[in-house]
């Protein structure tokens, strides 16, 4: 046990968040994300009024992703819970993200196109947590079966190349993967 974790005292803040990814059909998936911050006692508003216990955020954002090309076709959102009665005007915020591809550089454009004082910070942080969980999802979509010929090198390097260490173009991983997709009936530039 670590000296953080024995100096812990009691619990009073938890966020939630939760991705899941469902088939749609041979060439989508949905993706849903939900975000709960929960205040585990009571506090005092910046207005001073005492509140009890309570669910400060709920939202949820789903997305309908195509396979192939991980195009974001269709996106919606839900807000059960909001700590102000504006929040829910936010919840077409989303919308600019709409045709926008999940692939490197996409965290970096969501953040620019949502910044600004009609956007909610916490769904930019629900869909920054859902983007590399689509793709995971996506993979187990895919990988249920043996992968098609339309799954090359390229698309593999596109979509997780640089992504972290493990991912880096010219690592082992990397290599050994172009090195299968060579010896096997994918295509290889």
């Amino acid at each position: 046990m670590s000296v953080l974790d024995k100096k812990k005292g009691k619990k009073i803040y938890t966020r939630d968040i939760n991705v899941a990814t469902y088939e749609y059909d041979d060439n989508n998936i949905i993706v849903e994300g939900v975000l709960k911050d929960d205040r585990l006692c009571p506090t005092y508003t910046l207005l001073g009024r005492k509140q009890p216990s309570l669910t400060l955020h709920h939202m949820v954002v789903r997305m309908l992703v195509d396979s192939y090309s991980f195009i974001i076709k269709e996106i919606e959102t839900e807000m059960p819970e909001a700590p102000e009665e504006e929040c829910p005007e936010t919840m077409k915020s989303l919308d600019k993200i709409k045709g926008m591809t999940i692939s490197s550089g996409f965290s970096e454009a969501v953040r620019k196109k949502l910044k600004s004082t009609n956007g909610c910070s916490h769904f930019t942080a629900l869909l920054l947590a859902m983007a590399p969980a689509a793709l995971q999802g996506n993979f187990t979509k895919i990988a249920i079966k043996p992968f098609p010929e339309e799954v090359t090198f390229d698309v593999i390097k596109e979509f997780l190349g640089n992504s972290c260490y493990a991912w880096r173009i010219e690592g082992p991983l990397m290599k050994k993967i172009q090195q299968h997709f060579k010896d096997t009936h994918h295509k290889v530039k």
